[in-house]
C-alpha cells in the first residue's frame, strides 16, 4: 500500500489520526506492506521531528521502496498537459504517477 507524506503527517492531525493510525498499525502487524518512494523520503527531511520518527518506524517495518521511472515521469508530462492538476500540485501528481 502506498504511503505519501500526507498520510505519515495525518498520524498527528486530530481529524485523519484515527484513520492513518489505524493503517500503520496494519503494517507494524503485517497485514499490510508498505511502499514508499523516494520522494517521500525528500519530503520527510523538511517535516516536524514527529513526522521523520513515523517515517523511520514504518523504514524499520522493510517497506518496499519504489524509485521514480521514466514512466512515470511521462505520465507526469501528461498529466501537465491535459491540466490534470494545477502545476503548484506537481508533487501530488508524482505520487500519482
Amino acid at each position: 500500500m502506498y504511503v505519501d507524506t500526507s498520510v505519515i503527517g495525518e498520524c498527528f492531525d486530530i481529524e485523519f489520526a484515527k484513520w492513518s493510525l489505524a493503517m500503520m498499525n496494519d503494517f507494524k502487524k503485517g497485514k499490510y506492506k508498505a511502499v514508499l518512494s523516494d520522494m517521500v523520503a525528500a519530503e520527510v527531511g523538511d517535516a516536524p521531528p514527529m513526522v521523520q520518527e513515523q517515517y523511520s518506524e514504518l523504514l524499520s517495518l522493510s517497506p518496499e521502496i519504489i524509485g521514480i521511472s521514466e514512466e512515470a515521469l511521462a505520465l507526469v508530462d501528461a498529466y501537465s498537459e491535459r491540466r490534470v492538476l494545477s502545476p503548484k500540485f506537481l508533487d501530488d501528481m508524482r505520487h500519482i504517477a
